[in-house]
């Protein structure tokens, strides 16, 4: 992984895929807890010291449906994730 000046995140795609399965496989389901649009602005402005954590919380199983603002704040975090990351061969 790599972090450029600007903000942005570089990796592999096998890194990227590594995070992905370890999101799905850790374990943990998300049950009561789930970022607020509030929470997930905070951890977007800080994208690059975050970036990881972003790709756990949109790859994480989930233990129940989201309610309509939790998938507004997904859309939010899947967004700037796909803006902010660069993926590389």
């Amino acid at each position: 992984m790599k972090i450029s000046g600007d903000g942005t995140v570089t990796m592999t795609f096998d890194e990227y895929d590594l995070c992905q399965e370890s999101a799905e496989n850790c374990g943990y389901r998300m049950t009561d807890w789930y970022p607020d649009m509030g929470s997930a602005q905070k951890l977007i402005s800080q994208f690059t010291d975050n970036v990881l954590f972003v790709i756990w919380i949109l790859y994480s199983p989930l233990a129940r449906e989201l309610t309509e603002k939790e998938r507004q704040v997904r859309g939010f975090l899947n967004r700037e994730l796909n803006h902010r990351l660069n993926l590389v061969g």
